[in-house]
């Protein structure tokens, strides 16, 4: 075998090792952070939501057809916060813009599974567009929320409402037969 075919071949090799490496450094990036509108617990004057909670970014290139991308992030306890976290957009490049919500949901109730979560216990922030940056940049865009999301109150089970018309019956039959 002659040197030249083999560092012929190896250049090709590391050409494509290269061109890889480079394709996925070109997904666009953002941090997800909610520092200005904390995820509250009920309502907009809840309680800000402690380490229990956890966000996740839903993306898309259109308002209205957002999926889920990267990891859940747990709130800081007691503070409705979660750190920056930066989010990998491998559908979009370095310099695209992207529409961004935040989902929040009780990771101890329903686990850290979006898709797992009942659509009635995920609260929602605003959407909001937000410009993405290579994964070697200075500086990420955070999407700039003006609504909180607020994690849904806990609705009782069916069981436990019907305990309570039967408990509230039987009282209401004992009084009555009292008379």
């Amino acid at each position: 075998m002659n040197n030249r075919y083999v560092i012929t071949t190896v250049g090709v090799a590391v050409g494509l090792v290269i061109a890889h490496q480079t394709k996925t450094l070109a997904d666009g990036y953002f941090k997800l952070s909610n520092s200005e509108t904390p995820t509250r617990l009920d309502s907009t004057t809840g309680p800000r939501a402690g380490s229990n909670v956890v966000s996740m970014a839903l993306v898309g290139s259109v308002a209205s057809t957002l999926i889920p991308v990267g990891d859940p992030i747990h709130n800081l306890q007691g503070g409705g916060i979660i750190l920056p976290a930066l989010v990998d957009v491998p559908f979009a490049n370095d310099g695209d813009s992207v529409f961004v919500e935040m989902a929040v949901w009780d990771a101890s109730k329903w686990g850290l599974r979006y898709d797992k979560v009942p659509p009635a216990f995920v609260g929602y922030s605003d959407v909001v567009s937000v410009a993405l940056s290579g994964a070697h940049s200075d500086a990420y865009s955070s999407p700039l929320f003006t609504r909180a999301a607020i994690v849904p109150q806990s609705v009782p089970e069916p069981s436990e409402v019907a305990m309570l018309v039967m408990g509230l019956g039987v009282i209401g039959w004992q009084a009555w037969r009292r008379r």
